[in-house]
């Protein structure tokens, strides 16, 4: 959840700077492109959905639904928040998925549905427990190579003993039906010897099951496992 909660403080910052617009200030024929996320967390085996909306198109304005808008929208789940990146649940059993319900001022409605098996598995071996700061690495995941509507992100965090940050840096991969993603010693210049995160994701994106009219709209699917790890 640290990602999710850092993505909520910048959005929070952004707010004073992007174009947004209130859901209740848009007329109702006004058409809507929908993102809904899921994301599992292997390590506890626990599930968060998130949903955000722009005028129009994928690129279009922000769209701020606040819970008491004309606009209605629910997912299964208990609610935890909204901002710019959009409506937050967490969900109680991960088996259910994400079930989205989005329901216009005209009673037009979306329904959009998540499932578990949209999500592809990926882990850690056991066998990796560190890096060296010096040299270059390529690490193998477990799992299936990637596929034409996935990214793969490696995600490195060391923290001091007080949790001050030391240093992050966030390595993507697109190459499809690789296996292995290489991490270059000046991807780790900024460490220091120590413990750290290392954080794996797998991302799937597709299509939504219901659009409002040709607006489109975006699935993502996330799985994601870290473990400590020591630098040298």
């Amino acid at each position: 959840m640290k990602n999710l909660f850092l993505k909520l403080s910048i959005a929070t910052i952004l707010s004073l700077f992007i174009s947004c617009v209130d859901s209740n200030d848009i007329k109702p024929e006004t058409p809507i492109f929908q993102n809904y996320s899921l994301y599992h967390n292997k390590n506890n085996n626990s599930c968060f959905a998130l949903a955000n909306f722009r005028l129009h198109k994928e690129n279009g304005t922000i769209l701020e639904i606040r819970g008491n808008d004309k606009i209605k929208l629910t997912c299964n789940g208990q609610k935890t928040g909204f901002s710019l990146v959009g409506s937050i649940w967490n969900l109680d059993d991960c088996k259910t998925g994400a079930n989205f319900s989005f329901t216009k001022e005209n009673g037009d409605t979306f329904k959009n549905t998540i499932k578990m098996s949209d999500l592809r598995d990926i882990d850690i071996p056991k066998s990796f427990t560190g890096l060296k700061i010096g040299e270059n690495y390529e690490f193998k995941w477990v799992g299936k190579p990637i596929q034409e509507d996935e990214t793969l992100e490696i995600h490195i965090e060391q923290r001091d003993d007080k949790s001050k940050l030391i240093g992050a840096e966030t390595i993507i991969s697109r190459m499809i039906n690789s296996e292995t993603i290489e991490i270059k010693k000046e991807q780790l210049s900024k460490f220091t010897k120590g413990k750290a995160t290392f954080k794996l994701t797998r991302i799937r994106e597709f299509e939504i099951q219901e659009t409002d009219q040709d607006a489109g709209g975006v699935f993502d699917a996330n799985t994601s496992v870290s473990k400590e790890i020591v630098l040298e």
